[in-house]
């Protein structure tokens, strides 16, 4: 009954906001913004790291949980780690806007070992997971190579296709 109370004053909230106006089209620009973005080479590869980030943060959490279970830790203390997996993301996305902020110069190292970290919690966690202390290290590493990334991933995006950050 909540959820649709919820659904329904949030629906009801949206119909009163104010609508958006017509933006104009950046010169240069033709045809329709999908297409575009489809055969738009620079995004590819942000679109590679932002299902990295943005996706696998939220996957692996999940995964942690799954995979702890299995190598007989219990369910209480494999939920636990998992959501420190995701509580960390959390919080190092914002660290991750600070530093692109901050420290732009070194994005692409902060992003480089933030994937690095999460790729090596990974591996951790399925080669030694069975250690409770090593299963925590290594949740807390794929979470902060899943949030440090994520701020500077979708700010490149909507960079790069300034007519269309949204879409992009």
């Amino acid at each position: 009954l909540f959820a649709v109370v919820t659904s329904l004053l949030a629906a009801f909230l949206l119909a009163l906001a104010p609508r958006d106006g017509a933006r104009p089209r950046a010169a240069g620009r033709r045809g329709l913004i999908g297409l575009d973005l489809v055969a738009e080479r620079r995004l590819y590869r942000l679109s590679v790291l932002h299902i990295a980030t943005f996706g696998f943060g939220l996957l692996l959490g999940n995964w942690v949980v799954a995979l702890l279970v299995r190598l007989g830790h219990g369910q209480a203390a494999s939920g636990a780690i998992g959501a420190l997996t995701l509580v960390v993301t959390m919080g190092t996305r914002p660290l991750g806007g600070w530093l692109l902020h901050r420290r732009p110069g070194r994005m692409r190292l902060a992003v480089a070992l933030s994937l690095v970290a999460g790729a090596l919690g990974c591996t951790g966690l399925a080669v030694a997971g069975g250690s409770t202390p090593v299963a925590i290290v290594c949740a807390v590493a794929i979470g902060i190579g899943a949030g440090i990334s994520f701020a500077p991933v979708f700010t490149a995006a909507a960079k790069t296709r300034p007519d269309a950050p949204g879409a992009a």
